[in-house]
């Protein structure tokens, strides 16, 4: 969970990635251009600190359209997804071995932060032709767009044959791309989806390949591709991917709360507790816990709890001194846990749960059980009120 300044900020980078995005048709594109050039002296529209809130350039952003295609047309192609691997498998293999089909394998994937894209055509069970693309940084492209790329790299191997083939299949190991293929809605990778439906019309057009039945099938995995045969569209820089970007704005902001976490003064307070602050841990360590308890937690663990030693340092009680033992005994959390003799009872059975280990913060603050255990101990002092109670006014245990 990111603090609220940062999930502020997250928000409007993302409002201003979808409104970079709009095609030039739409009504706001043109106050969007003029707003993403940077702030003006005077007089700032909401658009204008929206785009400033990002970092990165949303002038090469993809271009997202609300129909960039006849939704009531029939797609020229199928597509085959076997609910076993094993079946996909012999499909597969019964494919290679028929002389009477092209088979095209692609992929896309990414290595060493960078997105690659591929195919190779086999006919007759014989490698014949290979295609490859570098798209670029994985923060500026998803693998998503690359298995993408890896069928419109198929495609334009299929054109690329002389002879005519009654069957074409192109096969890939990503389930969410083939079923992408068939809804050209407003989405990421939408422009490369519409090309690839655009090369499979020329090709089906040709009189050479007009009878060609094409089918996009899903294959558990295949080997990795070589060579280079690109199709002309594809030798052009690629448009920033609208998810790519998302996913970096999510782990900047994410960089952005750590280091603030861990410039603020609450973090050498914690780390004893905790190291691993902040992450999913302290969620899952108080998920069962009700919003007083949590509250409790927070503040036994940074020291602002209404213990008289705060209490003072905050101008709220007159003296720092514990009610107990009287002046020269500051009431801290330390003096509450092991020292006060008030509590000794509660001490003792607090020690006793924990097998002596009341000494280690990261054992009493930082696990389940001890939470648990110091959260007994708190209501048995009686000396914090912290609304314990449920919602039919009983404490709970």
């Amino acid at each position: 969970m990111l603090p609220i300044e940062e999930t502020l900020r997250l928000t409007c980078q993302k409002a201003a990635a979808q409104l970079a995005s709009l095609p030039a048709t739409h009504p706001l594109s043109k106050f969007v251009k003029r707003a993403s050039r940077g702030l003006l002296q005077r007089h700032n529209a909401p658009l204008h600190r929206i785009f400033h809130s990002i970092d990165s350039k949303v002038d090469d952003l993809e271009t997202i359209t609300p129909a960039s295609r006849n939704p009531n047309a029939t797609n020229p192609f199928t597509i085959s997804i076997e609910e076993l691997r094993i079946l996909a498998k012999e499909a597969d293999n019964n494919s290679n071995g028929n002389n009477k089909r092209v088979v095209v394998y692609t992929d896309g994937s990414g290595m060493e932060g960078m997105i690659g894209a591929g195919a190779v055509l086999y006919r007759d069970g014989v490698r014949i032709r290979s295609a490859r693309f570098l798209l670029g940084e994985d923060t500026e492209h998803t693998v998503h767009k690359g298995e993408l790329i890896g069928i419109a790299l198929g495609v334009q191997l299929a054109k690329m044959e002389r002879i005519i083939i009654p069957r074409i299949k192109i096969s890939l190991d990503n389930q969410a791309a083939i079923q992408g293929m068939e809804n050209v809605s407003a989405k990421a990778g939408q422009h490369i989806i519409h090309k690839i439906h655009r090369a499979i019309d020329e090709l089906r057009n040709n009189q050479k390949h007009r009878q060609e039945l094409i089918t996009l099938t899903w294959v558990p995995g295949h080997e990795g591709i070589e060579a280079a045969t690109l199709p002309l569209w594809t030798k052009d820089t690629l448009p920033q991917n609208i998810s790519a970007l998302r996913q970096e704005l999510k782990l900047a902001a994410r960089k952005s709360a750590h280091d603030k976490w861990k410039s603020s003064a609450w973090y050498d307070r914690t780390r004893p507790i905790d190291k691993t602050m902040p992450s999913n841990k302290y969620l899952q360590i108080t998920d069962k816990l009700m919003r007083a308890e949590a509250a409790a937690l927070i503040q036994l663990r940074i020291g602002h709890i209404g213990l008289n030693k705060h209490l003072n340092c905050i101008n709220r009680v007159d003296a720092p001194w514990c009610p107990h033992c009287g002046e020269g005994n500051a009431e801290n959390i330390t003096h509450l846990l092991h020292i006060c003799p008030a509590y000794n009872a509660a001490q003792a059975k607090w020690e006793g749960a924990l097998h002596e280990k009341t000494r280690e913060p990261a054992e009493i603050l930082g696990t389940k059980e001890g939470i648990k255990e110091m959260l007994k101990f708190i209501r048995r002092t009686g000396r914090l009120k912290m609304g314990w109670e449920d919602t039919n006014g009983r404490e709970r245990e």
